[in-house]
């Protein structure tokens, strides 16, 4: 939103629609391109020249599992292929070797599914010792957790959208966590009338949750894309 756009409203002047920018460093990591990459993915033994080795049991561990992930991957996909190879007709065609270029890659991807599928029930009947398990499901939300509460709207009835958004809210307030939670409204709105209706139920929203600056409750925060861009076009 524009500061056009919220000189507007009342009381917008001292409205946030975004929570200030936390920066946080990330590690460098090399772009060895993609098939360098996928060679050092695949081939036994060879590892990226900059990561070091696992550092805690849980990613040994999920190391160990995406290895098995592969191996089974490749071994579903060879036996494709060995069906294939006897199943051949006695002279190659490029028509045939075409045919069996896509069924292999499409088994491929069908047994990266199955795959997964299959480690997935393994892992549910074995149990996980690595799994994230709450150590008290009882215990009372961390206040330095933060969660998002993502609200998109695009030309929709204001009313009934901040009608719920209201009771989603209020019923966080009820437990006495909505501190712990950012409610971002996301609008893709393109009708001015529309989107000014949602400017102001944003700023009744925010009144009602006793969100300022002064006073911080529930915060709200309102985004409207001014520039609609579509990837694909």
């Amino acid at each position: 939103m524009s500061a056009a756009d919220r000189a507007e409203l009342p009381g917008a002047a001292i409205a946030a629609t975004a929570p200030a920018i936390n920066r946080a460093p990330m590690h460098r990591q090399p772009w060895l391109g993609f098939m360098r990459g996928l060679l050092f993915a695949l081939w036994p033994g060879v590892h990226f020249p900059t990561l070091s080795a696992p550092s805690a049991p849980w990613q040994a561990a999920a190391l160990r599992r995406r290895r098995t992930l592969l191996v089974l991957v490749a071994a579903l996909t060879a036996f494709a292929v060995l069906l294939q190879w006897r199943a051949a007709p006695p002279e190659l065609s490029a028509a045939w070797g075409l045919q069996a270029l896509i069924v292999t890659l499409l088994f491929a991807w069908l047994g990266a599914g199955f795959a997964t599928a299959l480690m997935g029930a393994w892992v549910l009947l074995r149990g996980d010792a690595y799994s994230i398990a709450l150590r008290d499901p009882r215990a009372p939300i961390d206040r330095a957790a933060r969660t998002a509460v993502i609200m998109p709207i695009c030309n929709e009835n204001v009313a009934t959208v901040f009608a719920g958004l209201r009771a989603s809210c209020e019923s966080l307030a009820a437990t006495g966590a909505l501190s712990l939670f950012d409610i971002y409204v996301l609008s893709d709105t393109a009708e001015p009338a529309l989107r000014a209706a949602e400017q102001q139920a944003w700023e009744r929203l925010r009144r009602t949750l006793g969100d300022s600056p002064v006073n911080e409750g529930g915060r709200v925060f309102y985004r409207w894309r001014r520039r609609r861009v579509t990837p694909w076009r």
